[in-house]
């Protein structure tokens, strides 16, 4: 008979999102993860054989999942374009504890220079995400052109803003860019 897992995978998974949020792919050790975790070393190796790049792996797609479930379906909704955007907001806002949360895409990004699947996967996530707020600006009647950009904006927006809120600790410059998200979406320039 096999043994009952000590926690469950995406509980696993939260909790090694968490580790990763709060220190990085490089400062997360296996300690902190151990911690963190409630598993011992080795069960962390049984579960995870590739190590630390497989916790980041199997992390990102959690978050991917997570991702799809929760953000493109609000996107996706038979609503109107700026009723769904506001949803998004809202939701960007809890995932982010408004502001206080840092960004696990950003978190898990390595140097340029280190090629792996983690950089891949980031890149992959952050590309869905585009297409489908320049496709929610489509939508609303923006041109395709406008809705890339625009798309774009809004991410370059999101990671800026909590980056700075990191490094002021203070979360004032989330909440204000939040509030400027719908004119940069939907704006024609």
């Amino acid at each position: 008979m096999a043994n009952a897992k000590k926690i469950e995978d995406a509980e696993l998974l939260q909790r090694l999102s968490t580790v990763f949020k709060n220190y990085g792919y490089e400062g997360a050790s296996l300690t902190i993860m151990s911690v963190a975790t409630g598993l011992k070393k080795p069960s962390l190796y049984h579960r995870f054989p590739n190590g630390k790049e497989q916790m980041a792996s199997e992390t990102l797609s959690f978050i991917r999942a997570w991702l799809a479930e929760h953000i493109s379906v609000l996107l996706e909704e038979e609503l109107p374009p700026q009723k769904r955007f506001a949803n998004f907001i809202r939701e960007m806002n809890g995932l982010y504890e408004g502001g206080n949360e840092s960004c696990l895409l950003n978190m898990l990004t390595l140097p340029r220079h280190n090629a792996s699947s983690l950089g891949k996967a980031i890149s992959d996530i952050m590309m869905q995400l585009i297409f489908t707020l320049s496709t929610l600006a489509q939508t609303a009647g923006i041109s395709k052109e406008w809705a890339d950009h625009n798309a774009e904006q809004v991410l370059i927006e999101l990671q800026g803003a909590l980056v700075i809120c990191r490094g002021l600790n203070n979360s004032a410059p989330f909440e204000r860019m939040l509030q400027r998200l719908p004119t940069i979406l939907f704006n024609e320039h």
